[in-house]
């Protein structure tokens, strides 16, 4: 049975081995650093910002072991006038292991993070899905918006 929390600077390293691993399974570009110097960077960053509270990670457990992930970068918004403090979050990294895929954990995670979403106050999520699961964040009331995008560089998958 999967259990579900928010990750902590603890996980970390665990973390940067699961992205890796997401990158030679599905990335479509080649990396260009080896494992050991890209798990020293991305621990490095991440920590920095799980430490600063701008990124969120939840995360399902089987046996302790992760098997899932989606992160959530918070994103502080303008002032306004009739809302000065206000955020809304960007999800990005939705993976769950192969061979624990179809069995609902990766639901249950959008689930909590949504869940979580309302009780920091953020006022959307938005993401970019993959084909493979947009049907997947549908089900769960997103929603195709409307927006305008410029592309600055190529993108790197």
């Amino acid at each position: 049975m999967a259990k579900y929390r928010l990750a902590n600077i603890q996980d970390v390293t665990a973390l940067a081995a699961l992205r890796y691993r997401y990158w030679v399974e599905d990335g479509e570009d080649a990396a260009e650093v080896s494992e050991d110097k890209f798990i020293g960077a991305f621990t490095a960053r991440i920590s920095e910002a799980f430490e600063r509270d701008e990124l969120f990670c939840w995360l399902a457990t089987i046996d302790k072991k992760i098997v899932s992930t989606l992160y959530v970068q918070v994103v502080r918004k303008l002032p306004k006038p009739s809302k000065v403090v206000d955020q809304f979050g960007y999800a990005t990294n939705f993976y769950t292991i192969p061979e624990q895929r179809g069995h609902g954990i990766g639901r249950m995670l959008l689930r909590k993070t949504k869940q979580w979403a309302l009780s920091v106050d953020l006022e959307f999520i938005i993401a970019w899905p993959s084909d493979d699961s947009i049907r997947l964040w549908k089900s769960e009331a997103f929603k195709e918006n409307e927006s305008v995008i410029c592309d600055i560089r190529p993108y790197v998958n």
